[in-house]
């Protein structure tokens, strides 16, 4: 099993992959990992899905069994990559998933939740700075493959590992 570790878009988030992935070590040692850095943190830009998507499907393919762990634009990337048939995971686990009702990317983002079939939590702060709890509620309930999960906040860190290892072991019983 693999265990897929995809940050936000932030160059911040370098930082917040890097403790992702020593809280996994410590807590799962058989596990393979695949940690993607962003090129656009080499030089100041923006995300670009397509270049990230390609980086993606050098490391992992469809055949892979994954799981994949994601904050913030990882969890687009990662709805990309699952309905572009480029990744198949078993469970997707995603923290601060970005939904704008109204932004034109998120339009993207929900109408290809409608042909994203992975079983996954989402772990959404009440008043997430990026997407509430309640926006984001407004969109997967529709989906019985999407189990939403509400943790008190009003940033987009998600730096409490072990609270959300805890919420992940609770659901997997």
């Amino acid at each position: 099993m693999k265990i897929i570790i995809l940050p936000g878009t932030g160059k911040s988030n370098k930082e917040w992959i890097d403790n992702a992935e020593k809280f996994f070590l410590t807590s799962d040692t058989t596990s393979k990992r695949y940690i993607q850095y962003y090129s656009h943190w080499d030089n100041d830009g923006v995300l670009d899905l397509n270049i990230e998507l390609e980086k993606l499907s050098k490391e992992v393919t469809a055949e892979d069994e994954c799981i994949v762990f994601a904050k913030s634009a990882g969890s687009i990337l990662t709805i990309n990559a699952v309905t572009s048939g480029l990744l198949k995971p078993s469970k997707c686990i995603f923290v601060g998933l970005p939904i704008a009702l109204g932004d034109e990317d998120s339009l993207d983002t929900i109408k290809r939740l409608e042909s994203f079939n992975v079983p996954t939590i989402v772990i959404q702060k009440t008043n997430d700075s990026v997407a509430s709890y309640d926006t984001v509620r407004k969109v997967v309930e529709k989906y019985p493959n999407i189990k939403l999960i509400e943790i008190p906040g009003d940033n987009h860190k998600y730096d409490d590992f072990e609270l959300i290892n805890s919420l992940i072991a609770e659901d997997m019983k």
